[in-house]
């Protein structure tokens, strides 16, 4: 390649990276005006007292613990960054979302520009990544940090692992990189386990020899994978993370992950319905449709062109199995999730897919014969390729303005599966926080119709009723979903609630107890049973309570309040004025500490 021809190409790179670039920023800048949404962001973030205070302690226990059976202390960590100098602005979140995303697509380029020479497996794979509809979960919502954030570290463990076996200079130094940076990737989320596996299948892809030097150079990958894998396991297993799991045996969930690949491929070529959740098949009679039995055929049918192929087409081979190895971990083989699929499982993965397209694409473009059909195919696909990525783009854009807040993205689910009992569930939370309680109570009760097996759809409709003051049906409501679901701290807190209002004080506290139990960091817990404690006139048990609700949630407004109650009995008012003054620091409108205080400074100017 000459001088001149390879500034030129260089160039092209660099014009065409920068295009994808500035599209993919203008694609998803509306994700900057959203706000949250009901879907995880509460319990990432403002319910999660790990992330509201940045200290060694805090850090200590993102990376010590879990948060309803997921662990992802690297991720739980950036919250707190952000928390820390901007408070709850969702603009920084979604931002910093979006830039991650932008830092991704060029670390895909770079990625694929060390596989491949042609400019259409670099530059197609490259721009359907950064634009795509599938993508946009993972980009405009705020909990989707996981994903953007590991999938940042994978990529930089891939390309430095590539540098790393092609004998250059500071061998050591990028092998450690990718090591480091593997490390952090798991931390973001452990669908990173699948990574050594990719370390093998690049050795198929430039055909390197086994070498006992190479196989122990993985050795520490596939030690890390294994131990993420292990802890994965472990926190899912302790807290029924997956409670749908048990109501489908090992065969149906066989053909519902075998169904759920085909979407996933089906959705990545052409994205007809994009939704946050999208409803398990419904079964009837105990069968499925003829669809999810016939997919494994399908797949296998797929494995079987692979393996044939496996010397002739590397790069379809790679890229199919790039593709399969990191779907996996996210198919239903171990766990049933409440959607069959999740557009932001696909967010890495669907490079293989995109790589796939792109070998077609390249191939169809660049037959010799001008008198064949595959040329004319060729040039039309010229015109229709900048058509295609120009439609994904359109559709990227207006589903972003989905996400704008949980009302926008519970009502579009609504419409594309009306029977899904999640979604009026989480529009009924959204109406509620509204206090629109009468919309709130319709939705909570077509939750119930749709799916009575679903606990949370009890529980917040037990919630309503609460609200409502309709205490018989609220206890009703959350017996049933404790039924349901024996292992959510939540439901016993407010049962918990419901008993104390009732004067069932024996029953609040067991109830408050086992919350405890299932969640020892739980503030709320602590603060509600100390509560009672200090009703009954056990003051001594209700500050034990109090310093414990506290030792989580330094900064609730609520423990310190009732701690002051507390030392105001005990007739330590220097302690409770202390407890008083914090709690006007959080909230200077708090009436109840105001008039307390006031009360307490009159006993010191009393003659």
């Amino acid at each position: 390649m000459t001088v001149p021809h390879f500034q030129r190409r260089e160039t092209l790179f660099l014009a065409s990276i920068l295009g994808i670039l500035l599209l993919a920023g203008l694609v998803f800048s509306p994700s900057l005006n959203n706000a949250f949404t009901n879907w995880d962001d509460p319990e990432y973030l403002w319910e999660n007292n790990l992330v509201q205070e940045l200290s060694p302690d805090h850090i200590k226990r993102m990376f010590t613990s879990h948060l309803t059976g997921k662990y992802h202390p690297l991720t739980l960590l950036s919250f707190a960054l952000e928390y820390k100098f901007f408070g709850w602005t969702s603009r920084i979140y979604h931002l910093n979302n979006l830039l991650l995303h932008l830092a991704n697509i060029l670390l895909v380029f770079i990625f694929l520009r060390l596989l491949f020479c042609e400019k259409m497996m670099i530059l197609l794979p490259t721009a359907l990544f950064a634009i795509h509809p599938l993508h946009v979960e993972a980009v405009c919502w705020a909990t989707g940090r996981k994903d953007v954030l590991f999938t940042f570290f994978y990529l930089l463990s891939l390309i430095a692992y590539i540098l790393y076996s092609q004998q250059g200079r500071c061998r050591l130094c990028t092998y450690l990189v990718s090591l480091t940076c593997f490390l952090l990737s798991l931390f973001a989320k452990a669908t990173a386990v699948t990574l050594p596996f990719l370390l093998i299948l690049l050795d198929y892809f430039f055909q390197r020899k086994w070498q006992k030097r190479t196989s122990l150079g993985k050795t520490p990958f596939l030690a890390l994978a294994l131990l993420f894998g292990a802890i994965t396991w472990t926190v899912v297993e302790k807290t029924d993370a997956f409670p749908v799991t048990g109501l489908f045996p090992v065969s149906d969930r066989f053909f519902l992950s075998a169904y759920a690949v085909l979407l996933y491929i089906r959705k990545l070529i052409l994205p007809d319905v994009v939704s946050s959740f999208y409803p398990l098949p419904v079964q009837v009679n105990g069968w499925f449709s003829p669809a999810v039995y016939l997919s494994p055929l399908l797949v296998a049918v797929i494995m079987i062109i692979l393996w044939k192929g496996r010397r002739k087409n590397r790069q379809a081979v790679f890229a199919s199995l790039f593709f399969f190895i990191l779907i996996l971990p996210v198919l239903h083989l171990a766990k049933i999730n409440d959607s069959i699929i999740y557009d932001r499982f696909a967010y890495l993965s669907s490079i293989g897919i995109f790589l796939i397209l792109a070998q077609i694409c390249q191939r169809l473009i660049a037959s010799e014969s001008k008198m064949t059909p595959h040329v004319r195919i060729g040039r039309l696909l010229k015109v229709l390729l900048p058509i295609y990525i120009l439609y994904l783009s359109f559709f990227s854009w207006n589903h972003c303005h989905i996400w704008q807040n949980s009302f926008t993205l519970w009502t579009n689910v609504i419409q594309k599966f009306p029977k899904s009992a999640l979604a009026y569930y989480n529009r009924a939370h959204y109406f509620e926080e509204m206090h629109k309680d009468n919309l709130a109570l319709m939705d909570a009760q077509t939750a119930v119709i749709l799916a009575p097996h679903y606990a949370d759809s009890y529980f917040k409709r037990g919630q309503i009723y609460a609200h409502r003051e309709s205490h018989d049906l609220a206890l009703s409501d959350y017996s049933k979903a404790i039924e349901l679901n024996p292992r959510e701290a939540i439901s016993y807190i407010e049962r918990g609630n419901i008993y104390f209002l009732r004067k069932q004080y024996d029953l609040a506290i067991k109830d408050l107890t086992r919350a405890i139990q299932l969640e020892p960091h739980n503030s709320m817990a602590y603060n509600n049973r100390g509560n009672i404690y200090l009703l009954l006139g056990q003051i001594s048990l209700a500050m034990d309570d109090y310093l414990k609700a506290l030792d989580i949630a330094p900064d609730s407004e609520s423990a310190h309040l009732n701690r002051a109650m507390g030392y105001f009995l005990l007739k330590d008012y220097t302690h409770a004025l202390e407890d008083l003054n914090t709690v006007l620091k959080l909230n200077p409108h708090n009436e109840t500490a105001r008039l307390k205080k006031s009360e307490i400074e009159g006993f010191f100017v009393r003659p």
